[in-house]
Order: structure tokens, then C-alpha cells, then sequence
């Protein structure tokens, strides 16, 4: 111990060099588990860089992703599905909305479909968009594309996305919209590739693809709703 402390008085007390912040700038250049880090600012307690997954080696081989769920290819076709649409501003239709418009990136136009419901009762939409009666699905598609232009910059993105509608009702007991008609049936066989789902107990509720039953939760009072 006395060596120890002999060794720290000729060297003087070792401090750990604390790294300037780095700036927006600086994150891009970190992998995105990182670069999310980043962007949210770092402890003054703990400056080191945490490891990102994606530099992480797999041992196992049989772990990479299979042919049929990699979307890398840009001509997949995707389709976006999802419970609510703007401008009821709910993480079911701002959060979907976004992912479908990152996801064109690169790919041919109308290569990704988001699909929306259309709250087929009038006093339903000006009750969840706030006063905003829209007479037609257009009228609504337009109000949508104009928000990712104007709010969310995505110029180019809203170009190559489409937008598709499917029947629904809103559900004030639930607070939730549910399709009326089998989405699946509007979806064309020969696009029929990638679909990502966005509360599907929700979507498939009055008919899950390819089978006859009901698609229940964890909630019992769905349950007895929907066999009334």
C-alpha cells in the first residue's frame, strides 16, 4: 500500500480527462444506438461510450435474419397498417405515419403503403379531429401529406408514399377505432409482400387472415363486445 501511494504521489493524482459534449454534428458519425445517446446528452458520470449492439458478433449463425424478413431489397413491397390516422395526433397514427415515410427511402415510388381508416361516422371524425370534418378520404389524404411536407419535411417522402384507406368505426368505450371490413381483401395478391402492424389485435379483430375466429385480448370486456 505505502508503494502505491508513493507511486501516485511522483505522479501526481491521475483524474479521469473528461471529453467535451459532442455536438450534432459529431453524432452522426456513431452507429445509431450511439448516435441516440448521443443526441440525448451524456452523464457527467458516465462519459464512455456504451457498446452498440450492432457491433456486437453473432456466435450462432442460424441468428441472421432469413431471406423473407430482411427489407433491405428496395423493391419490396410494404405495407404500413395501423389503427388511427392523422390528425388525431395518437402514437397509432403520427408514429406509423413516420415509419412509412423513412421506409421510401430509396425505394421506388409507391413501393409503401400506409393504410388508414376512415371513420366512416361523421360526428366520430370531428369528434377525434377536433372539429375537422373531412367530406372524403381525399380531403383527409391531402390533409395528411400536406402535414408531412409542411411538419415533417419529408418532401420527397410523401411523393413516393401511398396512402390507403380502409372502413372503420371509433369505439368510445374502448377509445379505440376498429375496422369494418376484411383489410386483407384489399390488399392486391401480387403486392401481398411485407406488412407491418400496428395493434393487431385491433385490425384483426373481426377476422384474422386465413382462419374463422375471433382474435381476442387480454381484456375480457373486448371479448363480450364483440361476441354482442
Amino acid at each position: 500500500k505505502n508503494n502505491d501511494r508513493n507511486e501516485a504521489d511522483k505522479g501526481g493524482v491521475s483524474e479521469r480527462s473528461e471529453s467535451p459534449p459532442l455536438s450534432s454534428n459529431d453524432c452522426s458519425s456513431l452507429e445509431p444506438i450511439n448516435r441516440l445517446l448521443c443526441q440525448t446528452g451524456n452523464s457527467d458520470d458516465d462519459t464512455e461510450a456504451v457498446p452498440s449492439l450492432l457491433d456486437a458478433e453473432d456466435e450462432d449463425d442460424d441468428d441472421e435474419f432469413t431471406e423473407e424478413s430482411c427489407i433491405e431489397d428496395p423493391n419490396r413491397r410494404i405495407w404500413v397498417v395501423t389503427t388511427a390516422a392523422l390528425p388525431w395526433f395518437t402514437g397509432t397514427a403520427v408514429n406509423p405515419l413516420l415509419r412509412a415515410l423513412y421506409l421510401t427511402r430509396g425505394r421506388p415510388k409507391h413501393h409503401v403503403t400506409l393504410v388508414i381508416p376512415w371513420l366512416s361516422n361523421k360526428q366520430s371524425r370531428e369528434r377525434l379531429y377536433k372539429g375537422k370534418s373531412f367530406q372524403s378520404k381525399q380531403d383527409q389524404e391531402r390533409w395528411i401529406r400536406t402535414y408531412c411536407r409542411e411538419r415533417a419535411h419529408c418532401h420527397q417522402e410523401e411523393t413516393n408514399l401511398r396512402i390507403q384507406f380502409f372502413d372503420s368505426e371509433y369505439q368510445p368505450f374502448f377509445g379505440s377505432i376498429f375496422p369494418t371490413v376484411d383489410i386483407c381483401a384489399t390488399i392486391p395478391d401480387e403486392e401481398a409482400d411485407v406488412v407491418i402492424l400496428e395493434e393487431p389485435e385491433h385490425l384483426n379483430w373481426f377476422r384474422n387472415p386465413e382462419r374463422k375466429t375471433i382474435s381476442k385480448t387480454n381484456s375480457n370486456d373486448e371479448t363480450r363486445w364483440s361476441q354482442n
